[in-house]
């Protein structure tokens, strides 16, 4: 590593550390409530995906594999993929650093 380039780590300057408690234990709430909707919804989808593969010829038959797998999969990742998302900026929106304005000299 070149010696110009340095990590969030190693900035003594910075205000706050990005690397903090606060921040693992959001990304680990984050990460175990991404995987339990998707997991929900993999239930939900996944059920879906049988009834109608059992009960439906146009699902059948009108629809290829790869059509029939992103009908089941996409609904999971994308799921898990908005509640880590939203979790994450719940949660680091208490954690943020506070911003005062500067009261400038000008000024009256």
């Amino acid at each position: 590593m070149p010696s110009d380039c340095y990590s969030l780590s190693d900035n003594k300057d910075m205000p706050y550390s990005y690397k903090s408690k606060e921040s693992d234990e959001c990304v680990q709430n984050s990460l175990y409530s991404g995987v339990w909707s998707g997991l929900q919804a993999g239930i939900v989808s996944g059920g879906l995906y049988h009834l109608a593969l059992k009960y439906s010829p146009y699902f059948r038959d009108g629809f290829n594999a790869s059509a029939r797998t992103a009908l089941f999969v996409m609904p999971v990742f994308y799921t898990g993929w908005l509640t880590v998302e939203l979790s994450m900026h719940k949660c680091m929106s208490g954690h943020l650093p506070q911003y005062e304005s500067i009261q400038d000299d000008n000024e009256e």
